[in-house]
């Protein structure tokens, strides 16, 4: 069993995930520290060891409000939230989340504002 528990992480029941755009766990959010998914860092190793033992459970984030994204020619392409742009990809984990949220009505859905652009408007 793994017995390096960093002092830290001393009555931390459960951590929140932290996505890049991609859908890619980039590091975890524990009381008011991030931790960055790192090999060599041993928060994350304690965090992935705990986890594993059911000591620690792995929170998702709680995505509240996104905004459509559309390419030039007006097709959705992703959504824009705290996290950034997130493409429509069944195989990205975050967008899936999203659109759970979203079935859930978890999540808001807004419509972009008027985007101007150097050579005119664009509005959806």
């Amino acid at each position: 069993m793994f017995d390096e528990i960093p002092h830290e992480l001393n009555g931390i029941t459960e951590v929140q995930k932290i996505y890049s755009w991609d859908g890619s766990v980039t590091s975890y959010k524990a009381g008011n520290m991030f931790i960055p998914v790192a090999i060599g860092n041993r928060h994350y190793v304690a965090i992935k060891k705990l986890a594993e033992s059911g000591q620690l459970i792995l929170k998702e984030p709680e995505i509240k409000e996104v905004t459509k994204a559309y390419n030039f020619e007006g097709v959705l392409k992703g959504y824009t939230c705290g996290c950034g742009f997130v493409p429509i990809d069944d195989s990205n984990a975050l967008f899936k989340l999203i659109i759970k949220d979203i079935d859930n009505g978890k999540c808001i859905v807004k419509e972009p504002e008027e985007v101007k652009f150097a050579w005119g408007e664009w509005t959806n």
